[in-house]
């Protein structure tokens, strides 16, 4: 693991403390946590958005190429690590 210092507004830090202090977690494990969390958001953003590109192009009656493929498949993987509840 490795330090890092930051800089953020008074207000934010004091939200951020608050959250940190509700969920039984330090300053550090939060900053941690929401920032893993919002890169997982940003992957599977990008994923839907390559697969929605695939659905279209199979709808539109074009061939797949690999690429297209791909995308398929990562999205699949990536689904298969996600737990859907219903």
């Amino acid at each position: 693991m490795k330090n890092v210092q930051i800089t953020m507004q008074e207000e934010l830090l004091s939200k951020l403390d608050e959250y940190a202090k509700s969920n039984f977690m330090n300053r550090s494990a939060c900053i941690s946590m929401i920032c893993n969390q919002h890169l997982q958001a940003l992957e599977v953003t990008k994923h839907l958005k390559d697969l929605t590109y695939s659905v279209k192009k199979l709808a539109d009656g074009q061939d797949c190429d690999e690429e297209t493929l791909k995308k398929i498949e990562d999205f699949e993987r990536l689904t298969s690590l996600i737990n859907f509840k219903s």
